[in-house]
């Protein structure tokens, strides 16, 4: 099941994003603090995926407030490792590319593990995205 994510999912995502990205430290207040302190103007928006009760999938995205116009948008997408090719990376990203086409986004900059980047990037060309660059951090454009 997809939904929207809330603050009092905070602690269950940091646990999927350690279990996700072992090299870094991520804690359930650094969650709150990033969902609590985006401006609103940057219309960031949360999932989850749950399977049986447990967070096994979260995405976001949302404007750029970094980048030089408004329409470039960022997005992040975690799969739990033993829930992966289940179709659970597909259904956030499908929620998540609706909500960046519905606020403007024509470029997104995907933030994502190197491991999985190649699976990513095939689905998103799929969806109408052309990737032009990889590695951690890579772009797709319509």
């Amino acid at each position: 099941m997809i939904r929207s994510a809330t603050l009092d999912d905070s602690q269950r995502v940091a646990a999927l994003l350690t279990n996700v990205f072992d090299e870094r430290v991520i804690t359930a207040a650094g969650m709150r603090y990033r969902r609590e302190s985006a401006p609103p103007e940057d219309r960031v928006e949360s999932w989850v995926a749950e399977r049986g009760g447990e967070v096994v999938g979260w995405a976001v995205g949302g404007l750029d407030a970094f980048a030089p116009v408004r329409t470039t948008a960022f997005a992040g997408l975690a799969v739990h490792p033993e829930h992966r090719s289940e179709g659970i990376g597909r259904a956030l990203w499908d929620v998540l590319s609706a909500h960046l086409e519905e606020i403007g986004a024509r470029r997104i900059v995907v933030h994502s593990r190197a491991d999985t980047t190649r699976r990513r990037s095939s689905s998103d060309v799929d969806s109408g995205y052309t990737p032009f660059s990889t590695g951690h951090s890579w772009v797709l454009k319509r």
